[in-house]
């Protein structure tokens, strides 16, 4: 008996050697996992780690001097990372509020975000004026018009500054969004959804350096459209526009006019794109076909358009007609800049085409040429909405019309078959939709 006695206690010995319940983080051994109760983590008195049974590796270890303490272990997807973070002491932090961090935690696990790493970074936050900052300087590369960092940091110095510049971008909540965006959103709606979108985006980057935690207040979807109008369904890109009854009295006064800016204006209209890509428009983006493939597609050639001067980012093709040929050959240039400044030599202004718009309103016997539906002066941006009204109302198909505003249309596999195939059919449109400018289209 003595002998049987002495064999189990070294069995027990060597057991207990490689107990698999052991921690080599925290005091004491697994004691089980069971359902956590607060009763339970309240009269516990076993030392070791008593782990809850949601799955999340949260667990209460209780040491031998009776503190007792929560902990959680992790697994990060797509790595082999393992950690064990400490959530604080009990009953300080409840047993509610151990599992509502634990479940945090773990969903930042599932995504391969290590909370230690988000900690780390939470530690040195930075404001959100400095990470705006920041995140323009990223951007700067990427914009075509180097004005477009100065509206950005215009717009949040205006309006976002005054109630978050300062804070950590971790302290920033979806009231401090609402405190910004409220007082402007059904005056200046368009302005307001450009600043609540900009936040998003530097938001974003604190979200992805882990300076902050997800969800972004700043997101409109499933968050803020809760709390402010549905203005936001409004098409935010509208730019007053010459209404249909309108626009050929509008086109005898510009060819009325002479000047780059009048010229540079006649093709915005007729290839209806932006300002800015006519104005950058140089003969080294034009192919020329040869008289006889010119003749026998019906258009004078097309114009190449790099990636980086479309708001779209993506490299577009759009046709030149004969009557715009004639256009840019009267601007007097045959390389370089197709219409260029005729004081500096350099691309138009960014004013210039509104400018002549304005002069336009003002020499207009009838006091301008107002959008039918907000009654304002018509701008130059606008004049691809007075296109898109003459395409809608004239049978043009919604490829052709949208490939003709450079919008994206179904895949980019099938943007990619279809450029080649639409580009005469959107010759044809382009000469119909300046026969209907010139009062000839009942011909």
């Amino acid at each position: 008996m003595q002998l049987i006695l002495r064999l189990c206690v070294a069995f027990h010995s060597v057991r207990c050697q490689d107990d698999p319940r052991k921690s080599s983080h925290f005091v004491g051994v697994n004691v089980g996992v069971r359902n956590l109760t607060e009763k339970y983590c309240s009269s516990v008195t076993e030392v070791g780690k008593h782990r809850d049974n949601r799955g999340q590796g949260l667990f209460l270890v209780v040491q031998k001097s009776g503190t007792k303490n929560w902990g959680q272990i992790l697994r990060i997807k797509g790595t082999n990372q393992k950690p064990e973070l400490g959530l604080g002491g009990y009953p300080t932090v409840s047993l509610a509020d151990a599992r509502a961090l634990a479940a945090e935690n773990h969903a930042m696990a599932r995504r391969g975000i290590n909370p230690k790493s988000v900690k780390t970074a939470e530690a040195s936050c930075p404001r959100f004026s400095d990470l705006t900052e920041e995140l323009l300087r990223i951007r700067r590369p990427s914009w075509s018009n180097p004005k477009s960092e100065n509206q950005w940091r215009a717009s949040l110095v205006t309006y976002a500054y005054p109630v978050i510049g300062d804070l950590q971008v971790k302290d920033i909540s979806s009231k401090h969004l609402l405190r910004i965006l409220a007082p402007i959103w059904d005056d200046k709606h368009v302005t307001a959804s450009r600043v609540r979108s900009r936040i998003e985006k530097v938001l974003q980057l604190a979200i992805q350096r882990g300076h902050m935690r997800p969800p972004n207040p700043a997101a409109y979807k499933g968050n803020l459209e809760f709390e402010l109008s549905k203005q936001a369904d409004r098409d935010e890109s509208h730019r007053p526009a010459v209404s249909q009854k309108d626009a050929q009295r509008w086109w005898a006064a510009l060819k009325s006019r002479d000047g780059m800016s009048q010229k540079a204006l006649q093709l915005a209209v007729l290839t209806a794109s932006r300002g800015g890509e006519v104005r950058k428009m140089t003969w080294e983006q034009i192919k020329l076909f040869d008289p006889k493939e010119a003749g026998n597609k019906g258009y004078a050639g097309t114009w190449l358009r790099n990636k980086m001067m479309m708001k779209s980012r993506r490299n577009d093709e759009a046709p030149i007609t004969f009557y715009m040929l004639e256009v840019m050959k009267s601007a007097g240039t045959t390389t370089g800049l197709v219409f260029p400044s005729p004081h500096s030599g350099k691309k138009l202004s960014e004013n210039a085409l509104n400018k002549l718009m304005k002069d336009m309103h003002e020499a207009d016997p009838k006091g301008g040429f107002f959008d039918r539906w907000t009654g304002e002066r018509a701008v130059s941006h606008g004049l691809r909405s007075t296109f898109r009204d003459w395409a809608s109302e004239n049978g043009v198909s919604s490829e052709i019309g949208e490939r003709q505003l450079a919008h994206k249309y179904g895949s980019d596999q099938q943007m990619a078959y279809d450029r080649s195939q639409l580009l005469d059919d959107r010759a044809k449109v382009s000469d119909s939709f300046l026969a209907f400018l010139e009062g000839n289209d009942a011909e």
